[in-house]
């Protein structure tokens, strides 16, 4: 990190310790990974994690150290600033995304519970342990196919 101008600025590397140090603050028992890349339009950071927080929670954390803004009306990406610590600073990722996965044991529960309130069979769970997917499942509930529904639940429920 230097200083210029008044504004600390903060290279994509350090931008993601930041944010290592932001959600292990918030979430101590959870395992992230943060990853950084650098491409000829810029940087971004991608946080991963298995179950634990919703994606809405740790966006909240994540997108602080955003340094950047697309308005996809005008395809213009503009750079901001932002206050951290009382300091101006500017973040060296242009974008941050949150990208949660769901435990098989997670998944699983949360398919038997919507199954069961919706009267339809419960699907086989697969993936890996810490990388779960639903099937397509053909039974529709209204609107909405029954995967919908089990992805809609885990999404919204913190593990």
């Amino acid at each position: 990190m230097r200083e210029s101008n008044g504004v600390v600025r903060y290279s994509v590397t350090e931008t993601a310790a930041e944010i290592r140090k932001a959600l292990k603050r918030a979430y101590p028992g959870i395992r992230f990974s943060v990853r950084s890349d650098k491409h000829s339009g810029g940087a971004s950071i991608r946080v991963h994690w298995t179950d634990g927080p919703t994606a809405q929670e740790v966006d909240r954390i994540a997108q602080v150290f955003s340094g950047a803004d697309f308005d996809g009306m005008q395809d213009l990406k503009t750079y901001h600033d932002s206050e951290w610590q009382g300091r101006q600073v500017s973040w060296g990722a242009d974008f941050v995304f949150a990208e949660r996965s769901f435990s098989r044991a997670f998944l699983s529960a949360i398919a038997a519970e919507v199954c069961a309130a919706e009267g339809v069979p419960v699907p086989a769970v697969r993936g890996t342990d810490d990388d779960a997917y639903i099937p397509l499942m053909p039974t529709r509930l209204g609107t909405l196919n029954a995967q919908e529904l089990v992805y809609r639940a885990a999404r919204e429920r913190a593990a």
